[in-house]
Parts: structure tokens; C-alpha cells; sequence
């Protein structure tokens, strides 16, 4: 308990640097926090969407690969269709500073 009072006295007499005001760095952070928030739900939003559209796709080729298993009586050549994954892929971003919010 000490050691964070010394730590916390150490920062309140740490000088604030020259030009920042801290109630408007606080709003500016709290802002961006927000932004990164509503981008977040537009990922998410868009990754709910591709992913119906895959599964659509998945169940088409799925019922393809069976209908050929059913006519030949043997599997066809090749690896059976792989189901998609859900939730947002690694390379889905939004530009924060395009007001619409477009996927790249």
C-alpha cells in the first residue's frame, strides 16, 4: 500500500507536457475508444454477413460433392468442400477516419 502512495505522489508531481490540456487529451481518447467501438460493431456486422453468404456457398457445394458420391457410389477425387469460419477474418479493417466506415 506504501509503494502506491509513493508511486502515485511520484506522478502527481511529474510535470504535464507543455501544450497538453488534459480534460481535452481525456475527451480525445474517450472519442477514439468510441470510434474504435462502432468500428468493432461494423466488423462484426460484415463478418456476420460474409460468413451467411459462405455457409450458403459451403451447403451448395457440399450438396454437390454428395449428389456425385450418390451417382458414381464413390467419392469423387479431391477433398470434401471445408465449412467457413465464422466471426471477422484477420485482414477485415475499416478506415477510422472514412465517416461511412467501408470494409477494405
Amino acid at each position: 500500500m506504501q509503494q502506491l502512495l509513493i508511486q502515485a505522489e511520484q506522478a502527481d508531481q511529474t510535470a504535464v507536457p507543455d501544450g497538453m490540456d488534459l480534460p481535452e487529451e481525456i475527451a480525445r481518447r474517450e472519442e477514439r475508444l468510441a470510434t474504435l467501438a462502432q468500428a468493432r460493431a461494423k466488423i462484426e456486422v460484415h463478418a456476420k454477413e460474409h460468413y451467411a453468404r459462405e455457409l450458403a456457398e459451403y451447403q451448395d457445394k457440399l450438396a454437390r460433392w454428395e449428389e456425385k458420391i450418390r451417382t458414381n457410389g464413390k467419392k469423387p477425387d479431391g477433398k470434401p468442400p471445408t465449412p467457413p469460419a465464422a466471426g471477422p477474418a484477420g485482414k477485415d479493417q475499416i478506415n477510422l477516419t472514412d465517416v461511412n466506415g467501408h470494409l477494405n
